[in-house]
């Protein structure tokens, strides 16, 4: 399959964005109105990188090569032309080139589709393992807020998984613009399989010293 080249308009933000991911957005600068205005009037569609140096606001930021694109969903209009905006992150991208730096950045990027086919995926034993690892999770982060939920779905495929991980994580933005270029599933699970480990333990050990206090609080 030939890689897609197409031109978009650039979002530099503080944020990586990872395909399926929802992100919310408020748009107030003047620039990024008149961007925005013109996405809506065409495709819905613009690139989000994460910003490698300058300011996110007032000021030309360089952005790093790879990022997302993300389909604008829902608009809602403020006052003095403000907008909150709900975008869904779909195909990663390499950016080619900037082709204009004002009033807003616009690039040519390669669609970053298929994914890199040199690793073997991961089994259906290994998956299974990531959910259930996620599942206890989750389960535990729902606990220490006072919820509770029986079952947790996440996606099957190693793909999807990976990138419905890496937003249910989050971490600092170095860490996640690394798993937004790791080429494959297989290279993006096999980094953050230690740190999904890591957090379901913790979160496990924080809700057993929760519910051990609140049984000595009743006694």
């Amino acid at each position: 399959m030939t890689q897609q080249v197409r031109e978009i308009p650039l979002f530099p933000l503080n944020v990586v964005l990872f395909p399926n991911m929802v992100l919310p957005l408020h748009i107030f600068e003047e620039r990024y109105k008149q961007m925005i205005s013109m996405c809506l009037g065409n495709n819905n569609l613009f690139g989000v990188v994460l910003i490698k140096e300058g300011p996110e606001v007032g000021g030309i930021a360089l952005p790093h090569e790879t990022g997302t694109i993300a389909h604008i969903t829902r608009v809602t209009y403020l006052s003095e032309g403000r907008m909150t905006l709900v975008t869904l992150g779909k195909h990663r991208f390499q950016l080619e080139a900037v082709t204009q730096q004002t009033p807003y950045l616009m690039g040519k990027v390669r669609i970053i589709d298929p994914e890199e086919v040199g690793d073997p995926h991961p089994t259906d034993i290994e998956i299974e393992e990531l959910q259930a690892t996620l599942a206890s999770y989750l389960k535990s982060l729902l606990g220490l807020q006072g919820g509770w939920v029986r079952k947790v779905e996440s996606p099957v495929d190693p793909v999807a998984l990976s990138f419905y991980i890496s937003t249910i994580l989050r971490g600092n933005n170095d860490f996640l613009q690394t798993i937004l270029e790791s080429p494959s599933a297989a290279k993006r699970l096999n980094i953050l399989r230690p740190v999904l480990d890591a957090a379901a333990r913790k979160t496990q050990h924080e809700l057993r010293q929760r519910m051990a206090r609140e049984i000595n609080h009743l006694n």
